[in-house]
């Protein structure tokens, strides 16, 4: 905790009998850093959470004449202690008004204070001297103003992202902080995201309508200012979609609007979810929220951006789209006229997509995104999603973008690492992101789990590669990277060789279709389209996408495909040759349309010699989820012959030198997701865009930063082909002219 330094201010009082205070708690006041006031002298009021019947709202004036406006809040202050493995809050001392600022300039400030009650306004006034900032201060966070690109900090500094979701605690309460960002102060990373839901949220139960939780509040306090002393900047969200919820959901839980107390049988405005957005009492009831939220929390440099939702879209089947936008719209411009600091503001999607009318918003500083493998959307791998999102936000929205949660599954964390054994989704996600020109890292959702793993080192790695560079200001910008591809090319049967059998384990993506075939040439699946879990049928004809595979097999050669669920009139139908060789009508045994192993069956079908297309389709109505399928009595072959190795390539320039990112087509996730990892030898990357000229390349290792040597490349007529070292799944390179 702070040691607590008074300065008692010169107090000029107007028409009040007992005289307006302010007294400094932490230490004379310092640019770009936080001053906390306890404010005596106003009078008492029966709810001082209700701006109807009290504001206190303080003005600093600086010596150049401008000024700020912030209203005080009413706070307690608690003492923390671990009892057990739980954390214990303990009130110290009696409720009072505070007042946060921070200063942005030097010099001597004038203050004053407005108490507004019963139709009276008192006032008082005084002035106060601010020092110059803290030598590690660098202001609040700001979109970069030239290319809109990337974040910057007040004092003009980059500002990329490098960070993950830790969005709650759990019994340990703020203890939990202490460690999670402790991991992150040895890996420089300078990001993260909280929820203010049930664990966090001021007004979240029904007792808490106007009436806001201060316990939650204070440890609120306690994280944002853990987060600025460890050089942190934190995304705020406000609420998330569970609070629309009236049923379970797939977790069995965050059905909150029955208990929420804007819903109208707890006492609040709102018959109906929509109401949320276009009731006008509901509508003046978070705005006194969020008054007392910029009151309180406005002031903490460490507030990296407002969000107001989680994944609204999860929970528009309750809720008018339309409406969603239009409320989004006037609530930013309202915070952005009461908050003097400027913050960002933005919202979130799911998985299922973004809404090009929200992002389109002005009054939305920056875009989110989230993805998790088993629901990929558009995208079936990490890197391709990563510079999807990165091209189709920058050119729809030029704003920045977030991929703000990621995981390998999104089912819970130990599915997440049973799809990401190796580590390398999660690897190629952060280092993606970056390398992708999205604003930062790609940002994971199981912080627990990357916590237990120390899973910070990569993060590390990545920040170390970077270091020195000035990568985030508005010169870096991604550049043309490519590689050879991978043949989609059977090639011979390897004579002789005896036969092998692989699982291929499904990645779930309600619209994705499946490109090209499922080349199967070696006990891995490394050189194998992965799958899409969704067959669909008749009902949605435009996401119709049937899988094939194509290898060379031996007399007995069977396909195993293990169905997980069914939705109405789904036959199951497999092609070989384009001959059908079986068919199966799968009825809907519990009549759900949900993911809930209601088949967990294997289906085999026999294959005939040689070589072979196999087609798996869904000839029937609605969709079949398939878990994985497997081929037995496979053959092994060659691969074709071709220029140079497979590689696929990534870069980044200023201008002056360049930043390049080099994986193994084979282990890009999911391709190769179980399987060992493998040398690449003789890849070679064509980079476009380099001025000419001779260069050096100085390479890393993606997993530790360490150098693995230096090559010396030449740039001709804009291309650089560059010689990859050989390496396993990834690579990294400095290029310098």
């Amino acid at each position: 905790m702070r040691q607590l330094f008074f300065f008692t201010l010169f107090i000029c009082v107007v028409v009040h009998a007992a005289p307006l205070q302010m007294q400094v708690l932490n230490g004379a006041p310092r640019v770009w850093n936080r001053s906390d006031f306890a404010v005596s002298g106003v009078p008492d009021a029966q709810n001082p959470f209700d701006p109807d019947e009290i504001t206190v709202d303080a003005t600093f004036t600086a010596p150049d004449g401008k000024s700020v406006t912030l209203p005080a809040f009413w706070f307690q202050n608690f003492a923390r202690q671990l009892q057990g493995d739980k954390e214990i809050l303990t009130p110290v001392g009696a409720a009072g008004w505070r007042v946060r600022w921070t200063p942005v300039a030097t010099g001597a400030h004038r203050w004053k204070l407005v108490v507004t009650t019963g139709g009276k306004t008192t006032s008082g006034a005084g002035q106060i001297v601010v020092g110059a900032k803290p030598e590690n201060a660098r202001g609040f966070a700001r979109v970069e103003p030239k290319e809109k690109r990337y974040f910057q900090t007040d004092d003009g500094a980059p500002l990329p992202l490098s960070g993950e979701n830790v969005c709650w605690f759990h019994q340990r309460g703020t203890f939990d902080y202490d460690d999670w960002f402790g991991g992150y102060s040895g890996a420089s990373m300078n990001y993260t995201r909280l929820w203010m839901h049930s664990d966090l949220g001021i007004e979240f139960f029904t007792n808490e309508r106007t009436n806001y939780n201060l316990q939650h509040a204070w440890q609120l306090d306690y994280i944002l200012d853990l987060a600025g002393q460890s050089g942190i900047y934190a995304m705020l969200c406000l609420d998330y979609h569970g609070v629309f919820q009236d049923k379970p959901d797939m977790w069995g839980g965050n059905d909150w609007w029955p208990k929420h107390p804007y819903n109208k049988l707890n006492g609040g405005p709102c018959a109906t979810q929509n109401d949320w957005f276009t009731n006008a009492e509901a509508e003046k009831l978070y705005r006194k929220r969020l008054r007392y939220l910029v009151g309180r929390y406005a002031s903490f440099p460490s507030l990296f951006s407002w969000q107001f939702f989680n994944e609204i879209n999860n929970v528009y089947d309750k809720l008018k789209p339309a409406d969603v936008v239009s409320w989004h719209d006037r609530q930013a411009q309202w915070i952005k006229a009461h908050d003097p600091y400027r913050h960002l503001v933005t919202t979130s999607f799911g998985s299922a997509g973004d809404q090009p009318e929200m992002w389109k918003l002005s009054s939305l500083d920056y875009a989110n995104y989230h993805w998790y493998g088993n629901w990929g959307g558009a995208y079936s791998s990490v890197l391709q999603m990563t510079s999807g999102v990165a091209e189709d936000f920058r050119k729809r929205y030029g704003k920045p973008v977030v991929i703000a949660e990621f995981g390998t599954d999104g089912g819970g964390g130990d599915k997440n690492r049973a799809a990401d054994p190796q580590k390398r989704g999660l690897v190629q996600a952060i280092w993606g992101g970056v390398f992708s020109g999205t604003a930062g890292t790609t940002s994971p959702w199981w912080w627990e789990q990357n916590h237990q793993e120390n899973n910070y080192e990569i993060w590390g790695a990545l920040n170390q590669f970077l270091e020195g560079t000035g990568f985030g200001s508005a010169a870096w910008k991604p550049i043309e990277a490519s590689g050879p591809k991978m043949s989609a090319e059977l090639g011979e049967a390897l004579p002789g060789a005896a036969p092998f059998e692989i699982k291929i384990n499904t990645i779930a993506s309600w619209s994705g279709k499946n490109k090209g075939i499922g080349v199967v040439r070696a006990a891995s699946d490394t050189e194998t389209v992965v799958p899409n879990s969704y067959l669909h049928g008749n009902d949605k004809k435009d996401l119709i996408n049937p899988f094939v595979l194509q290898a060379h097999l031996a007399s007995g050669a069977k396909l195993v495909i293990h169905v997980n669920s069914v939705s109405n009139g789904a036959v199951l139908a497999v092609k070989a040759n384009v001959q059908e060789i079986f068919r199966r009508a799968l009825p809907n045994k519990d009549g759900k349309w949900e993911i809930n192993n209601e088949y967990n069956e294997d289906f085999e079908v026999a294959l005939p010699t040689g070589k072979t297309d196999i087609e798996i389709f869904n000839p029937g109505g609605d969709w079949i989820y398939v878990d994985s399928v497997k081929l037995t009595g496979v053959l092994p072959s060659r691969a074709p012959q071709k220029d140079g190795a497979p590689l696929d390539a990534w870069a980044l320039s200023n201008g002056k030198m360049a930043l390049v990112y080099c994986v193994d087509p084979r282990f890009n996730w999911p391709r190769g997701r179980d399987a060992t990892s493998q040398k690449l030898f003789g890849a070679v990357a064509t980079i476009r865009g380099l001025p000419d000229g001779n260069y050096t390349a100085q390479w890393f290792n993606t997993r530790n930063a360490q150098s693995l040597g230096v090559t010396k490349p030449q740039s001709q007529n804009g291309i650089l082909k560059l010689a990859v070292p050989p390496f396993e799944t990834d690579i990294a390179a400095k290029i310098i002219r």
